[in-house]
């Protein structure tokens, strides 16, 4: 199946969840306290986070890559302020962004695999970025099992 036919076949639509998702990021970005930001970790069984370098790395996502939609720049921020980069390698954004697996940066990037910025060229490419970021949840999850 073409590339452009998949897209339109599984990536239409918003994924499930994605709704809710950004709703909670939202109430992260306005937090103004330790205790609503336990609060909100705990409702959305995430591990704790750093409002301050979300807010920071939202700013700069907007700059450098205003190209994405605002949704998918705040879960990308939001990722920065918990513990899920270093826990994939500490890759760069720049370098994320091109990784053909956002989860494996170590592992190359093979012809068919598309990175973010290969997707973002494509009508439905940011929903199937979408999908992709709801991978990063299991990483920082609170009830990830070591």
């Amino acid at each position: 199946m073409p590339l452009i036919d998949y897209l339109k076949e599984y990536n239409s639509r918003l994924p499930e969840g994605w709704v809710l998702i950004i709703d909670w990021l939202n109430q992260v970005l306005e937090v103004e306290t330790e205790l609503d930001c336990d609060l909100l970790a705990r409702e959305m069984q995430v591990e704790l986070f750093n409002v301050s370098k979300i807010r920071k790395t939202l700013d700069e996502l907007k700059k450098d890559y205003f190209i994405f939609d605002i949704d998918i720049l705040k879960f990308i921020a939001f990722l920065s302020g918990t513990t899920y980069f270093i826990k994939i390698g500490n890759p760069s954004i720049v370098e994320w962004l091109n990784l053909g697996d956002i989860n494996k940066p170590k592992v190359k990037k093979e012809n068919m695999d598309l990175s973010f910025m290969d997707l973002i060229q494509y009508e439905f490419g940011q929903n199937a970025i979408r999908l992709s970021l709801l991978s990063t949840l299991k990483y920082i999850s609170s009830q990830m099992v070591s």
